[in-house]
């Protein structure tokens, strides 16, 4: 693989996101409810914000912002050969759900799911 291939920025996946919004968890799982399985699309971690590293997954219409505990999991999944071509060949889903944290807060994560 040659340099500029491997550090130029590229569309890694097959899918057009023009006008994509970013939605919360929380605002997909009020809307569909949890446990809904979105086919994913691709995934990505933008660096260095405000509050640090923020992963986020690439639904049919829209980017989802994933908890911030995703991302490391996130990035390996962009350096896994495996992991994006299951991806580009349909076969990575996840579902997001609602917890009740020790503090009494209601917080949202995911699961992966195998299409």
């Amino acid at each position: 693989m040659s340099f500029a291939s491997r550090h130029n920025k590229v569309n890694r996946w097959n899918i057009d996101t023009k006008g994509f919004e970013y939605r919360k968890i929380k605002d997909i799982v009020a809307e569909d409810g949890e446990n809904v399985v979105y086919k994913v699309f691709g995934v990505m971690v933008n660096r260095g914000g405000r509050y640090g590293d923020s992963p986020s997954a690439i639904l049919e219409k829209c980017f989802v912002n994933l908890p911030k505990h995703m991302a490391e999991e996130v990035a390996n999944i962009i350096d896994s050969a495996e992991d994006r071509e299951a991806i580009q060949s349909g076969k990575v889903g996840i579902e997001f759900y609602s917890y009740e944290s020790a503090s009494g807060n209601i917080c949202y994560s995911a699961n992966w799911v195998d299409l």
